[in-house]
């Protein structure tokens, strides 16, 4: 049963408990296991992974009931009401439409498909099944990220008029493993460019740049190690991204306006601190720790999980099929300016039309 009784206040309440079944084993897997702990409204349920003995030791680890040798065995179990993907992610759209298609709930890591073509199929299929779909685009939830839309949809600042934002680190395997290998999706700017762009995404009022320039650097597959791309929405907003698997970039983003600026500090995509600078006033600081936890996380910040997963839950007692923060238009958004760049930085996948 999803139902459990819960003491309230010296009685006892009904609440609904939602059964994750989680797809893959991997490092954001036990951050979002890690994180989900604390949810009196979702738990770990079920653990798919090729290794059976990889589900068995996260399932120790993290919880749960069951522990599967594969994804599809995850998906057909009848107690799992929503499905966390967080394989690698040229196994996203598969996976997707295989949830979508047994009715489940899906949340699956970013990004939800490798480009536009792939993401437009995965939310017709939810949109076909009626069934709830979300990209894990974690950071909308992020409490100073809420923050900085209202401070910019305020006004604070004047008209946004620029966005600067950069993220990268310095990875030494690069040459070994998924990231760097384009059979896998790999590459920075699909790595961490929904937060690259999904900052600027928050500020400019068009949907769509009208201009888009991009340079990088490829590896010898093809994969991109460094990209910077610069974005021209509406005929006055202008965004600057960095993205790069070579070197630690700073982690910051800036949003310029015309009567002052919000500087993100690292890391932007999950603040703990912002910075209002109002032309002819002192400096605004507003800090907001990540989470509490006992857990020990891969990522930074990954206790602030709790937020995306509780937005999941709250989606699903509504009945919705998208999430507001992070709506199909959103990905769809974000996905459609990730294929400009690469094509012209020269990334190429398999599945591209």
């Amino acid at each position: 049963s999803k139902w459990y009784q819960r003491r309230v206040h010296g009685g006892f309440a009904a609440a609904m408990v939602y059964k994750w079944g989680f797809l893959g084993t991997g490092r954001i897997c036990q951050d979002f296991a890690s994180a989900l702990s604390p949810c009196q409204n979702g738990a770990v349920y079920a653990v798919g992974s090729r290794d059976v003995q990889s589900a068995q030791s996260f399932i120790a680890k993290y919880g749960g009931s069951k522990a599967y040798g594969s994804y599809d065995e995850v998906i057909a179990d009848p107690e799992v009401d929503v499905i966390y993907i967080g394989t690698p992610q040229h196994l996203h759209l598969e996976l997707t439409l295989k949830a979508l298609r047994s009715k489940k709930a899906v949340l699956c890591e970013k990004p939800l498909t490798l480009n536009l073509r792939d993401a437009e199929a995965a939310i017709a299929c939810a949109k076909e099944h009626q069934a709830f779909l979300m990209e894990a685009v974690w950071m909308n939830f992020w409490p100073l990220i809420r923050k900085t839309r209202e401070l910019v949809e305020s006004g604070a600042i004047g008209r946004v008029k620029m966005v600067t934002s950069n993220y990268g680190w310095k990875n030494d395997f690069v040459s070994n493993c998924s990231i760097g290998d384009p059979v896998f999706g790999g590459g920075g700017l699909l790595a961490v460019g929904c937060y690259t762009l999904g900052v600027a995404l928050h500020a400019v009022d068009a949907d769509v740049p009208v201009e888009v320039k991009a340079t990088g650097e490829l590896n010898d597959k093809g994969v991109d190690l460094q990209v910077v791309a610069q974005l021209k929405f509406g005929s006055d907003q202008f965004v600057s991204t960095e993205c790069s698997l070579l070197s630690n970039l700073p982690g910051e983003a800036h949003i310029i306006g015309t009567n002052g600026s919000i500087h993100l500090h690292f890391p932007f995509l999950c603040p703990t601190k912002i910075t209002l600078h109002v032309e002819g006033r002192d400096a605004v600081n507003f800090e907001s720790p990540a989470p509490a936890s006992e857990h020990t996380f891969n990522f930074i910040h990954s206790s602030g999980l709790l937020y995306e997963a509780e937005a999941v839950h709250a989606c699903l007692r509504q009945g919705l099929t998208e999430c507001p923060e992070v709506s199909h238009a959103w990905t769809l958004r974000t996905i459609r300016i990730v294929d400009e760049i690469r094509r012209q930085v020269g990334v190429k996948f398999a599945g591209d039309a």
